[in-house]
């Protein structure tokens, strides 16, 4: 089964051993603050903020598209996630304005071991997850930026 948002795609795939691959696309477009007096950790931050919504409400829409189409029978899911993050951003900061370019995340979960337990939830409930490591993940990417523009700039962040 499929699902297509504005923001991005889903789709959940049963193998014959019983185990549910679900995968999960979205994107971020270009985004700019504007750095008033020059204010690189307050722009960045913004930016942060912006790009954590946006993941947010993508992930929810999609994971309950998906989990809509899903029987909600059977006994919650006890769900343990382990994930490793990698990425590579572009920016540019021109003193006035901070720009973090667009990018695409790809989610791919193998979820074995779930039989008997309601789909719909283990869905939303995986879904939950990846919500909250994908928030940490990007906190850390945005101090890395930070990081990275402030010794461009010469300077310590504030």
């Amino acid at each position: 089964m499929t699902a297509q948002t504005a923001d991005g795609s889903a789709s959940l795939r049963r193998t014959g051993d019983g185990t549910l691959e679900l995968d999960i696309e979205y994107r971020v477009e270009d985004a700019t603050a504007e750095l008033p007096a020059g204010d690189l950790q307050a722009g960045v931050a913004a930016l942060c903020e912006r790009e954590i919504g946006t993941m947010r409400r993508a992930l929810a829409e999609l994971g309950d598209a998906v989990a809509d189409q899903l029987s909600d029978d059977g006994s919650d899911a006890v769900i343990r996630r382990d994930w490793d993050d990698e990425w590579s951003r572009s920016w540019r900061d021109d003193r006035t304005a901070f720009t973090v370019r667009s990018a695409t995340t790809r989610v791919r979960e193998t979820l074995i071991g779930y039989e008997g337990v309601s789909e719909a939830r283990l869905v939303r409930g995986t879904v939950s997850l990846m919500i909250e490591q994908r928030e940490r993940n990007i906190r850390e990417m945005y101090a890395k930026i930070l990081a990275d523009a402030a010794a461009g700039r010469g300077s310590v962040s504030r």
